[in-house]
């Protein structure tokens, strides 16, 4: 009564009203991490490709590289790319590969190159995991959208 407040509900929902905004973000965190654990596809955080990639490369364990089968925009083209690269872009999803990604500077600037003079209504040339078509290890499909 001293602080002006007569009964306890009027005074918890001032103190709640604080830290309101922190509240709801916690409880969205962890609905949205429920759901992500209950079915990751069904969540919109992955796609159901790049679940499939996922589980195709963790086959994998006595390998650095693959061969991969990209499809640019109806451009077709194929290199052997190293499994940790594909993972590491896969984690930043908006990310796309540069030159330096492919397994030599030089046949990635080929092939980016190739993909300019392709598409020339193209501005830049973002290549991304979203591409892969196909990937095979040791001559078998391990992977294919």
């Amino acid at each position: 009564m001293l602080t002006g407040y007569l009964d306890l509900e009027s005074y918890i929902y001032d103190q709640l009203d604080e830290c309101y905004e922190d509240l709801l973000l916690q409880k969205l965190e962890y609905y949205t991490i429920t759901k992500y654990l209950k079915d990751p596809v069904d969540c919109g955080v992955i796609t159901e490709d790049e679940l499939k990639l996922i589980h195709a490369l963790n086959q994998i364990n006595d390998a650095k590289s693959v061969k991969v089968m990209w499809n640019y925009h109806g451009v077709k083209f194929e290199n052997k790319m190293e499994i940790e690269k594909i993972r590491l872009k896969m984690n930043n999803c908006n990310d796309f590969y540069h030159e330096w990604d492919f397994p030599t500077s030089r046949q990635g600037e080929n092939i980016i190159n190739s993909l300019k003079q392709t598409l020339l209504s193209e501005k830049q040339i973002r290549v991304k995991t979203e591409h892969i078509s196909a990937i095979y290890y040791r001559g078998k499909e391990i992977f294919s959208k």
